[in-house]
């Protein structure tokens, strides 16, 4: 399947969605990087326009695919770290049919304990 925004030294974000019966029922997003010459380094100016790396956005990713208690001590050691490693978000990773695990039928609990877990550290 062609992409044409894959030209040569291109990141691409590719979200891949399972529909069974109209419904969302798995999916993955993944990143690629395309071979080739990437964009050439920007033209900072002087020293003095350079930003400094600490005001440059950063975050971390986490999956929410497992029960929170088997995840507590591993997210434990991730949050303790973010700091030092510069990272002031987290972009929490669900798949919906672990919280609507069938039709009309919505589980929470498992992302309400993550989401209360991350906005209490």
């Amino acid at each position: 399947m062609p992409i044409p925004e894959a030209t040569p030294g291109r990141l691409l974000r590719v979200i891949v969605g399972v529909r069974q019966g109209g419904r969302l029922v798995d999916g993955d997003e993944l990143w690629v990087a395309t071979p080739g010459d990437s964009s050439p380094t920007p033209d900072w100016g002087t020293a003095g326009s350079v930003p400094a790396l600490g005001t440059i956005f950063a975050g971390e990713t986490m999956s929410s695919f497992a029960p929170f208690e088997s995840q507590r001590a591993g997210m434990d050691r991730q949050v303790a770290g973010m700091e030092s490693r510069g990272s002031g978000a987290v972009q929490l990773w669900v798949q919906w049919p672990r919280i609507e695990t069938i039709s009309r039928a919505y589980d929470w609990s498992n992302l309400d304990a993550y989401v209360s877990y991350l906005t209490e550290k």
